[in-house]
């Protein structure tokens, strides 16, 4: 039987390090679907669920324990809201990274 939200955000608030594993495993597969749908790339959707990985767990560690227990109601969506945006920081990275600055692509049309 899969653990309840509210059993994992009890245990997350006593030792994070410790039980962060639990809310990934939690989670991961949805996450996962998520972010491979909208990248359609194994290796980038691999990349983007690392950086909500680390978002998350350094959102949590920056929590008091008593915040962290009273998310039940809204940890789903709140996984989400960081899965969505990693993949629009990916998005971002990803668009100027395979930008041309113009001079570049005008040198190139002039070599013609």
């Amino acid at each position: 039987m899969e653990p309840s939200d509210e059993s994992i955000l009890g245990l997350l608030a006593t030792d994070l390090n410790k039980h962060y594993a639990l809310l990934w495993q939690k989670y991961v597969e949805g996450l996962y679907g998520y972010v491979f749908r909208n990248v359609q790339s194994t290796y980038d959707a691999e990349d983007i669920m690392q950086d909500i990985a680390l978002r998350t767990y350094n959102a949590l560690s920056g929590y008091s324990p008593e915040k962290i227990r009273t998310m039940a109601p809204w940890l789903r969506p709140w996984l989400f809201k960081v899965a969505k945006s990693a993949f629009l920081t990916y998005i971002d990275k990803h668009k100027r990274s395979h930008a041309m600055p113009l001079s570049v692509a005008e040198d190139a049309f002039l070599d013609e």
